[in-house]
């Protein structure tokens, strides 16, 4: 089978399941269920308990994936 690389700037979300729906398919084959927890550590301004930052992502067969962060306040 031969396959080429190509870069594209503006990914779209068809793209995003080109690559999603195999890969997902995989790990469950391989790895069965990766029961995900969805996981946040906030930072809080302790006089008004405000968020003003931190880590957002989800554990995911043992791996801490991060999706947004760091952002504090200066």
């Amino acid at each position: 089978m031969s396959v080429e690389i190509q870069r594209s700037e503006n990914a779209t979300e068809a793209d995003r399941l080109g690559i999603l729906t195999p890969l997902l398919a995989h790990n469950l084959a391989n790895g069965g269920d990766d029961a995900h927890e969805t996981l946040a550590l906030l930072l809080r301004a302790p006089d008004s308990n405000e968020d003003i930052g931190g880590l957002y992502g989800k554990v995911s067969y043992q791996w801490l994936l991060i999706d947004l962060g760091p952002i504090a306040a200066s």
